[in-house]
């Protein structure tokens, strides 16, 4: 197991060179001097810049340097642990990150663990009860969940629970009554994949022929559910949740800006509204490096729920 961690985390150093190589191109890709961007950033964008500030700027940002030499020297610092200064309050990235991060995790964990609660009894049930009023309510659930944008149930969630009934804060963070509306429009799209995966993924272990065997032996339903379904059927669930846990990321830019929440997620929202590329290129950083780690445990849980599968070769 420890090997197949290994190589799986391997990857890791090569994906976020690729990465940064990518996100620190966004300072020349985007539109406008970076210099600029920064002069908008700090003195707002009514004011007109002299050419002496603007070279100012440039040789305190070392935007003066050759671009493979801004490169190495940006790529320096990260391995250092220093992720520079946001353009546009001039606070250290790293403590901009490290107070954001737990809203965020504390957001999308509430939201995972809520979908889980929530599919593995109702997909176990809709498989055991195929073409039952269960079934159906399951598989309505999950084509809701994938088909309504983020983006629009927040502000639907906004005018029931705070404009009409006033039962809910409109936005905010600090109290148990902010974290609802943020989970309940985060948790739907994996509460929909996890239902599919967990009724489908059992519906075909329970039609495989050990599981006739089980049932022959005289063993009771929830014992060949428990003892013999369960393992297999859940294989393909830790795939999906490997892969909503970044779709949970990346819901984030959504979901805390529409609630004004103080996580990583309304963090790059607004670096990309004030052109703050130091941030932007911090957070990027960030939500791969979640991703890569993500699906690298989501292998290693798939050896311990079947140490068959084997990723030699």
């Amino acid at each position: 197991m420890g090997a197949i961690l290994f190589r799986r985390l391997g990857w890791l150093p090569i994906v976020l060179i690729g990465v940064s190589i990518i996100t620190f191109a966004f300072t020349y890709l985007s539109a406008g001097d970076p210099a600029m961007h920064i002069f908008w950033a700090r003195y707002g964008q009514e004011m007109a810049p002299s050419e002496e500030l603007l070279a100012r700027i440039r040789v305190e940002a070392g935007l003066d340097k050759p671009i493979p030499i801004q490169y190495l020297n940006w790529l320096g610092r990260i391995l250092r642990g220093d992720l520079g200064e946001s353009f546009l309050d001039k606070k250290p990235i790293i403590s901009i990150l490290a107070r954001r991060i737990p809203v965020t995790l504390e957001v999308g964990g509430a939201s995972l663990l809520l979908a889980l609660l929530i599919a593995l009894p109702l997909g176990t049930w809709a498989a055991t009860h195929p073409y039952s009023w269960v079934d159906s309510l399951s598989l309505m659930l999950s084509n809701t969940g994938v088909a309504i944008p983020q983006y629009w149930i927040g502000p639907v969630l906004i005018l029931v629970f705070s404009v009409h009934f006033r039962l809910l804060p409109t936005a905010g963070w600090g109290t148990p009554k902010h974290l609802v509306m943020p989970v309940l429009t985060l948790f739907l799209v994996p509460l929909a994949f996890f239902t599919r995966m967990v009724r489908a993924g059992l519906l075909e272990v329970l039609e495989q022929d050990y599981i006739r065997t089980a049932h022959a032996k005289g063993l009771s339903r929830r014992t060949v559910l428990w003892r013999h379904a369960f393992k297999n059927a859940f294989i393909p669930l830790v795939s999906v949740v490997g892969l909503q846990i970044t779709g949970i990321i990346a819901g984030s830019v959504i979901v805390e800006s529409i609630f004004a929440i103080p996580g990583i997620g309304s963090a790059t929202y607004q670096a990309v509204l004030w052109r703050d590329l130091p941030l932007i290129q911090a957070c990027t950083l960030v939500f791969v490096t979640t991703a890569v780690v993500a699906n690298a445990l989501a292998d290693v849980v798939y050896v311990l729920l079947n140490p068959a599968i084997s990723y030699n070769g």
